[in-house]
């Protein structure tokens, strides 16, 4: 009898997650004349919105802006080192784009899209992740336009109906070119890493001739051989790295440019996937 109640419960469990992974998407709850809600917890992509009479508290998807304090250090240096900059000048970027935040959002009301995901935080209202469109266009791209925010996080379907992967695409070239023009967070970047692009793509040693070989077009977390090791930090966007092994299901063996040497490690199939060879 115990098995028996065993397997119904295993059962029941089954179908719940079945149920969960093939439900219908959320549709988008538009939020119209939202307002700039003062807080001192405010910043670049995270902040208090009030609409009606109800505050809510937003994290934008699809990027990420630098943290206003060097208070979360392995989060900061994970920051300064996909631009190419010091930890102090990622703080002060943190700040240069709270700032422009505010002040854009202060200007006049705005319109919030919401799926009430939670997107965690420590606020006691909660706080979910959201697309907040200023004028015709999204803050996102906004911020990574002025060289803000990098093309980092939480990502889905725009409320017009562009697939993540696009809109993800086009905020990478929005990136490429605030890098070009030295633009926010950029203008910080350190003259080696400006330089990479132009170091040779000679095959190093200990990398099989035959071996798969790819260009990064925006920087990718890399993480330790052994992933439970965790993340070391970002290779650079225009590295060539090397496939080793790809037979994992959600992480990939390579061998990759990472602070002056060739060293083995792993990143996740999600953040390479657009750039690998079909």
């Amino acid at each position: 009898m115990k098995f028996k109640n065993l397997w119904l419960v295993l059962i029941c469990c089954a179908c719940q997650a079945y149920a969960w992974d093939n439900a219908p998407e959320k549709p988008w709850d538009m939020l119209d004349n939202c307002r700039l809600v003062e807080s001192f917890a405010n910043d670049g992509d995270s902040f208090h919105v009030l609409h009606g009479d109800k505050e809510y508290v937003f994290r934008l998807c699809f990027v990420d802006c630098p943290e206003t304090s060097d208070y979360y250090k392995e989060r900061i240096q994970q920051q300064a080192d996909w631009w190419g900059i010091t930890t102090k000048n990622a703080v002060r970027a943190g700040k240069d784009a709270t700032e422009f935040t505010m002040k854009l959002l202060g200007k006049s009301d705005f319109v919030v899209y919401t799926k009430h995901k939670d997107a965690r935080g420590n606020s006691k209202l909660g706080r979910e992740f959201a697309m907040i469109k200023v004028g015709d266009s999204y803050l996102s791209k906004i911020l990574v336009e002025n060289g803000l925010a990098r093309v980092y996080g939480y990502a889905l379907k725009t409320p017009d109906g562009i697939s993540r992967d696009v809109y993800r695409n086009r905020l990478d070239s929005i990136e490429k070119k605030a890098k070009r023009e030295r633009k926010g967070a950029w203008k910080y970047t350190k003259q080696d890493f400006r330089n990479e692009d132009k170091q040779t793509n000679a095959i190093p040693e200990m990398v099989a001739v035959d071996a798969e070989s790819l260009t990064l077009t925006a920087p990718v977390p890399f993480y330790a051989d052994d992933y439970s090791a965790g993340f070391r930090g970002n290779l650079k966007e225009g590295s060539v790295i090397y496939i080793l092994d790809k037979s994992g299901k959600h992480m990939i063996k390579v061998r990759a440019p990472f602070r002056g040497e060739m060293v083995v490690g792993k990143c996740r199939r999600y953040d390479l996937s657009r750039m690998m060879k079909k």
